[in-house]
């Protein structure tokens, strides 16, 4: 935090437009920091602060599918000549950051990142393809002899796979014959065919917050004929203009998703519906809407994010206007406020029982399994309605249970 603190503290608030300036406040809020610390460097500017105005901004500042991060702050700042390396006599601090020296690629650059590519650069660093590295894939917590260890973990893969660490809780993504996956294989193959016998590609996509770990093996004859098939003659296509445009959950990745044309016709054609009511379709109808209603939602939200950031960069849409949405009460000063209730004779304080995952931490796995294990109960979730390939065994309704006990009479 205090090396974002020096990158902005660097940069002169009086020298922007206010997109810019609004991108720094949204990247402050992504990092974690206070409506404070972006009010306080604004008014470095005298001549166009307004009070109260950053925490009118802040409040709006909801995220998107593409966040302004603190890479915004870093790259103004070093446009401005700053710097972030502290150490001395060449050596750098263990805090110390690596940062672009002007020649290639800025690993910066939002639009250049890939915790993918990163994982992947790191594992060709430091391991050999058949070096066995083990990770942390969950929490670690302290046993009985104060000893930090990992709640859960992999030690049998090798470097030679490639991991596609994935950690949203969007899309569950699988890896058997996934394209991407396979577009990184044939890099691997690029990189290192020449230097070791490498036979097979083993790809795994690891998405720790959906419990998913999907691993799929494709030969490196395979991998090469599929190139040469098919992803050779649709990125020719490609390149050419002349490719279709193809709709579906991959949408939500594109950068054109707010303003493709194929995908707002695509989503369109729920329209010839004509919003009937459920019992007014057919079976056949509410199927087909089931199958599409998600990407018609996410679409809808797409369009509303793009054409609010639009409006807040000064666009005006016709019958529309930018105004402050709902705000909640706040305290301006909460040790002031303990003070004043306390002297008041009143506890200004709610007591309530840890959550299970800090109670967790609280005693160590051990010890929490000793004490609590017999509290501790996992109800069952709320019924929702997802489409076959989800791994979820399927519910027995109400129907179901009677059909059986009725058979087994």
């Amino acid at each position: 935090m205090n090396r974002l603190l020096s990158a902005l503290g660097s940069i002169n608030c009086a020298e922007l437009d206010y997109m810019t300036w609004i991108q720094v406040g949204m990247a402050l809020k992504a990092e974690g920091m206070d409506v404070s610390v972006w009010d306080e460097w604004s008014r470095t500017d005298p001549k166009r602060y307004h009070p109260g105005e950053c925490h009118r901004r802040w409040d709006s500042f909801n995220g998107s599918a593409s966040p302004v991060t603190g890479a915004t702050i870093y790259k103004l700042a070093r446009d401005n000549g700053w710097s972030p390396f502290t150490g001395e006599a060449g050596i750098m601090d263990w805090n110390d950051v690596i940062t672009y020296d002007g020649s290639g690629s800025d690993p910066g650059d939002e639009a250049e990142q890939s915790p993918t590519d990163d994982l992947i650069l790191y594992l060709q660093t430091l391991f050999a393809p058949e070096d066995y590295v083990g990770y942390v894939t969950n929490d670690a917590w302290q046993n009985d002899d104060g000893k930090w260890v990992p709640a859960k973990g992999v030690y049998t893969r090798t470097a030679g796979e490639l991991i596609d660490f994935k950690y949203g809780l969007g899309v569950l993504v699988s890896a058997e014959n996934n394209p991407q996956m396979k577009c990184y294989g044939l890099g691997a193959l690029e990189l290192f065919d020449g230097i070791y016998d490498i036979n097979t590609i083993a790809m795994t996509i690891y998405q720790p917050r959906r419990q998913n770990i999907s691993t799929f093996s494709i030969s490196k004859e395979e991998l090469y004929c599929w190139a040469d098939e098919v992803l050779k003659p649709t990125a020719d296509l490609a390149f050419a203009g002349d490719g279709n445009f193809l709709c579906g959950e991959w949408c939500s990745f594109c950068k054109a998703r707010n303003d493709c044309r194929a995908r707002a016709e695509a989503n369109l054609e729920l329209a010839k519906y004509d919003f009937k009511l459920p019992p007014l379709l057919t079976d056949e109808d509410i199927e087909d809407i089931l199958s599409r209603v998600d990407g018609l939602v996410s679409w809808a939200s797409d369009i509303k994010e793009y054409a609010l950031q639009q409006a807040i960069s000064g666009k005006e849409w016709h019958g529309w206007k930018l105004v402050e949405g709902r705000s909640n009460r706040r305290y301006t000063n909460e040790s002031a406020v303990e003070k004043v209730v306390s002297q008041a004779g009143f506890d200004p304080y709610e007591r309530k029982l840890l959550g299970i995952t800090a109670m967790q931490n609280l005693l160590g796995k051990a010890r929490f399994d000793e004490l609590l294990t017999a509290y501790i109960e996992k109800p069952q979730g709320k019924p929702t309605l997802v489409p076959e390939s989800d791994n979820r065994p399927a519910m027995n309704t109400a129907k179901k249970d009677f059909s059986e006990d009725y058979d087994n009479d």
